[in-house]
Order: structure tokens, then C-alpha cells, then sequence
């Protein structure tokens, strides 16, 4: 498969010796608005699908030359250890199909099901605007893993910004997920172009996005093969790998989420009665 990797954030002197562009980002840039303010990673006002920008021509370690967005992509063995870490997704063909370890019914197919629950707005007055830890699902993942793990469905599109709200285990706020059809960001640690592939793979149809981030590697996976996967940069490591609990803000109207039951313990405030999307969606 062929890979691109896109970097940012990284000491430009460090980035002409490895032969990459560097790409330059404005404050507020490419953050939603709206409730996003909280989380510390901008003042909100940015275009929620702003872009930093544009990388440099160059090659790195006998990499793939820059593609299309201007971006170096990044030969085999490139691990950079800034605040803004890599970002490896497929270009031209899917990632290996990973089997999912089942705990719910097993379809003739081969494929499992599980209940599906509606993805509750948390930023509202009686969540506290995404602080009540009963507007939240608690996650223990199997083998005693750190992290999360959700599987979304919905019609993921270009404009609209769906957000996955993380915590640690007592509630505090570690940062949030903002993903659409065009861009992928993560307080703090990334922001980049939604893949090529996975665009497709969602463009103008329902679809069940599996995000996880477990081990310091956040992937998104549709129907068990990769279609985006990030290794955190050690700082994102150190904050994210404390994430126990998710909730949901800016979603669509229609969207659910697997309820895992032997690994999942959902707040009483996120019942079937719930509000599920914001008045302007």
C-alpha cells in the first residue's frame, strides 16, 4: 500500500536537513467553533475544515516524492518527535482487514452486531455542557488496555463536524476528536486531510466508522480494514493514553453507537430520550 505522511509543528531547521516542507499554521486555524473553545487548543473561531499551510516539495530517507497537496511523504523508518507527530493514511488502496473480536450477535455473514445506542449531545445544560460524567461512557477495554475504542454509525460529510469528546477516568476533559469527509483533528496533537479512500468509502452514504485510540495509535477502520492510522508523538501519548470515557457533541440527527456491554458502562443521562443533535442540524 502506498502511504502518505503529513507533519507539522516540527523545528523548520530539522525539516530542510530531513528534506520535508514545513507547513505553517494560524492561531485558531482549523478548530471548530462553537463549544470547541474549551478544550485549549485555539479560540474556537476557526473554519472547522481550515487547513494549514502548504508543505515543501521535498523527499526524506528515499520517500515518495510530495504528493499532490504539496506535502513530502515520508520514506520507511521516518518517526518525528515534535508536538504535531506523523500522520500515516492510505492513498491508493486499503489498509489489511482486521478481524474484530466479537462480544455481540454474529450475523450469518459473518459480521457482528451489537445494540446500537443514539450518540447523545453533551453540550447542553443538563450535561453540564460536556463536564457530567453521566452525559459519558465509561470504556474498560479487555486485557486491562488503556484507551478507547466506538464504532459510530452515521453519514459522515464534508461540512458537518462530528466530535468525539475524551476523558480520563474522573471526568476531565483531555481533548476532543473533530472529524468530517475533509479533515481529521485531534486537540493539540493533529490535523490533516480525511484520506482520499475514506472519503469514498462514506461520501453520501450511511457508514460505521471504528475509531480507536489504544496504545499511543489512533486508526479508523470501516468494516475491519484501515483506512487512517496516526502514531501519537510522545507528548500526545502521555495525555491521551489516560482517555477512559467518550461522549458525543455536533452530531448528526441520525447517528448511533455500539453499546459493548461487557466493556462499556453508559451514564443515566444517556437514554433512548436524549438529545441527540444540535437545533441547527
Amino acid at each position: 500500500a502506498v502511504v502518505s505522511t503529513q507533519s507539522t509543528g516540527i523545528d523548520e531547521g530539522k525539516q530542510r536537513k530531513r528534506g520535508k516542507g514545513v507547513g505553517k499554521r494560524r492561531k485558531g486555524e482549523g478548530e471548530p467553533e462553537g463549544p470547541d473553545g474549551i478544550t485549549g487548543g485555539g479560540d474556537g473561531s476557526g473554519d472547522p475544515n481550515g487547513s494549514g499551510g502548504p508543505g515543501g516539495p521535498g523527499t526524506n530517507n528515499g520517500g515518495i516524492p510530495a504528493g499532490p497537496d504539496g506535502v513530502g511523504e515520508a520514506g520507511d523508518g521516518d518517526v518525528t518527535t515534535g508536538f504535531y507527530s506523523t500522520a500515516t493514511y492510505a492513498t491508493t488502496e486499503a489498509g489489511p482487514t482486521e478481524a474484530p473480536d466479537c462480544t455481540g450477535t454474529v450475523n450469518a455473514d459473518g459480521t457482528c452486531v451489537h445494540e446500537q445506542l443514539p450518540t447523545c449531545e453533551c453540550w447542553n445544560a443538563e450535561c453540564g455542557f460536556c463536564t457530567n460524567t453521566e452525559c459519558t461512557v465509561k470504556q474498560n477495554l479487555p486485557d486491562n488496555k488503556e484507551g478507547i475504542e466506538v464504532s459510530v454509525t452515521h453519514e459522515v460529510r464534508r461540512q458537518k463536524v462530528n466530535t468525539l469528546v475524551l476523558f480520563d477516568e474522573e471526568g476531565n476533559l483531555l481533548g476532543k476528536f473533530h472529524y468530517s469527509l475533509l479533515k481529521l483533528m485531534l486537540t493539540h496533537c493533529l490535523s490533516c486531510p480525511t484520506p482520499a479512500l475514506l472519503r469514498m468509502a462514506s461520501k453520501k452514504q450511511v457508514s460505521t466508522w471504528d475509531i480507536s485510540l489504544k496504545n499511543g495509535v489512533m486508526k479508523i477502520m470501516i468494516e475491519g480494514q484501515v483506512y487512517w492510522r496516526k502514531v501519537l508523538s510522545p507528548d500526545c501519548f502521555e495525555v491521551y493514553s489516560k482517555a477512559k470515557r467518550f461522549a458525543f457533541t455536533k452530531m448528526n440527527c441520525d447517528s448511533s453507537f455500539s453499546y459493548v456491554p461487557d466493556q462499556m458502562e453508559v451514564g443515566q443521562l444517556m437514554s433512548a430520550g436524549c438529545e441527540v443533535c444540535s437545533e441547527e442540524e
